[in-house]
């Protein structure tokens, strides 16, 4: 009875958050695709630099500091009329 009331309320808040989600995908559809866009790029440098590690040290500050060059790097590569679009 009390496991069932937990679960009954867990549910409801669910899908309430998920109803939540649906509606700012739709209120702001392009900067939800960006942050998805950003989130699977910083994911995939992250992987590839700690699976591609080339230096034999394996110092959490110098993995640090390569990721992020890394992804500076990769974010230079947008163009400024994309952030002025976006940033307005």
């Amino acid at each position: 009875m009390i496991g069932q009331n937990v679960y009954n309320r867990v549910s409801e808040q669910m899908d309430r958050v998920g109803e939540e989600s649906k509606e700012i995908v739709d209120h702001y559809p392009v900067s939800t695709a960006l942050v998805a866009f950003g989130l699977g790029i910083g994911t995939g440098i992250a992987l590839v630099a700690m699976l591609c590690d080339k230096e034999p040290e394996y110092d959490p500050g110098n993995i640090a500091q390569r990721l992020g060059r890394q992804v500076l790097e990769a974010m230079s590569g947008v163009s400024e009329s994309v952030t002025k679009k976006v940033w307005g």
